[in-house]
């Protein structure tokens, strides 16, 4: 038995992704950091199902990334 659990989060994408479309990049910065890992609140986490919300990227001084805060299942 599966459930879809809706989750939100700041996802740090390097400049090396930079380059891609920003949906692909926060997909596979996203699949990097929950899939195949355990989450006290939800379960074993097994693969994103759906993007649904991708907001603006932010830049901090201490960090080469962009931070876009994403909202997936």
């Amino acid at each position: 038995m599966f459930t879809l659990v809706e989750m939100k989060d700041a996802i740090p994408i390097p400049a090396s992704e930079l380059g891609k479309p920003r949906p692909i990049a926060v997909a596979n910065q996203i699949e990097q950091k929950y899939c195949n890992r355990i989450l006290l609140e939800c379960g074993l986490c097994i693969s994103l199902h759906e993007l649904t919300e991708l907001g603006d990227g932010l830049i901090y001084q201490s960090d080469a990334s962009v931070h876009i805060r994403a909202r997936f299942t």
